[in-house]
């Protein structure tokens, strides 16, 4: 049993030791953040709005949802989501 235990141990500690390795060697590495600044402007709001809401779909997760309706359709406010995951109710 000592034996068994002492086997085990052994590769708990190894594999935590490749592990911890590889992340320290094999992962990129980042770089440091740039300063860019960016210009709000209408047409950049535009096409933000129409990612989210055409493209991506964050507002399908990221909202509350009307459940007593067939489907359960995104509440206003759209993208305030934050309740459902958190279980604040």
């Amino acid at each position: 049993m000592r034996r068994f235990l002492l086997t085990a141990a052994s590769v708990v500690v190894l594999a935590v030791f490749v592990g911890s390795a590889s992340v320290t060697f094999f992962m990129p590495r980042q770089r440091p953040p740039t300063d860019i600044t960016v210009d709000i402007t209408p047409d950049l709001i535009e096409r933000g709005t129409y990612l989210v809401e055409q493209v991506l779909l964050c507002n399908d997760c990221h909202s509350e949802r009307d459940w007593s309706i067939y489907g359960g359709p995104p509440m206003p406010p759209f993208g305030a989501g934050w309740r459902q995951w958190l279980r604040i109710r």
